[in-house]
């Protein structure tokens, strides 16, 4: 997992451009609390569409409860794994030559991508599951 966190971070950290507002580190750790709440928040839409919970009374307090944690679990598991190593992360990051930090960042925006419309997808899938196992 470990390695994972390792991958993204210089993935991000090798596309994003200096800025004097916010701290490179900083965006970084962001754009990877971002994917894991993307990933999270799609698994959730799946399982929301597969228990039924659209159709409840209370579904925009639910909606709000499960988008919450989503958000606390990424920052959790960043914090854990990407705030830990982060100066292991910048140090192994020196020993690149350009060429593969450009494949590093093109990947990086790739995936982020990637993970977007797998978010979306899960939307879909989501509602699509719900209407078909509870139509009204």
């Amino acid at each position: 997992m470990e390695r994972i966190f390792r991958f993204y971070f210089l993935a991000f950290y090798f596309g994003i451009k200096r800025d004097k507002t916010f701290s490179r580190v900083g965006r970084v750790k962001f754009l990877i609390e971002l994917e894991l709440y993307q990933i999270f928040d799609g698994l959730i839409f799946i399982l929301w569409g597969l228990i039924g919970l659209g159709r409840l009374e209370h579904k925009y307090l639910i909606a709000l409860i499960t988008l919450v944690f989503a958000t606390f679990f990424a920052y959790k598991i960043c914090k854990y794994y990407v705030r830990r190593n982060e100066r292991t992360f910048l140090i192994g990051a020196k020993k690149y030559t350009p060429k593969q930090r450009r494949v590093y960042a093109i990947i990086g925006y790739i995936t982020f991508f990637v993970i977007l419309f797998f978010m979306l997808y899960c939307i879909i899938l989501g509602i699509a599951i719900q209407n078909h196992l509870y139509p009204k």
